[in-house]
């Protein structure tokens, strides 16, 4: 057994962040996870069981990191939930490449996670992360 649990979360990066808002929240009807400020560089929705989260990028994505909000456009990672981030690393760690150390975000209604990137062996980024999510209110 692997431990993925499921596909917790998705990041889309793109070029009009008011745009692709009004598009989810109106033209689909998906709720807002956050409350969204104009201004903004990012708004998540909540589908199901995933999270989707769409940050302000441009370009194209770097195949050897996680680009930082602002580099890319595209679905940037996908993210599989773990019950135990450590436990996960170390069955994972012969089989993949780490882009990065484990890190950490926080949001202000509590919510936060532990992660840590790696790719695919075509170059496409994946995640393993630990959420610690408060429900919306």
């Amino acid at each position: 057994m692997s431990g993925l649990l499921r596909i917790d979360n998705l990041d889309v990066y793109c070029e009009d962040v008011p745009t692709l808002l009004r598009f989810y929240t109106e033209a689909l009807g998906v709720d807002l996870l956050y409350p969204y400020t104009a201004g903004d560089d990012w708004f998540a929705i909540q589908s199901g069981d995933v999270t989707v989260y769409f940050l302000q990028g441009l370009g194209p994505a770097p195949v050897d990191r996680h680009p930082p909000v602002g580099e890319a456009r595209g679905i940037a990672s996908f993210s599989f939930a773990v019950d135990d981030l450590d436990a996960a690393i170390e069955r994972l760690d012969p089989h993949v490449t780490w882009l990065e150390d484990v890190d950490e975000w926080r949001h202000e209604n509590g919510t936060w996670y532990r992660f840590r990137f790696f790719t695919d062996p075509e170059g496409n980024v994946l995640s393993i992360t630990e959420p610690h999510k408060v429900a919306p209110r």
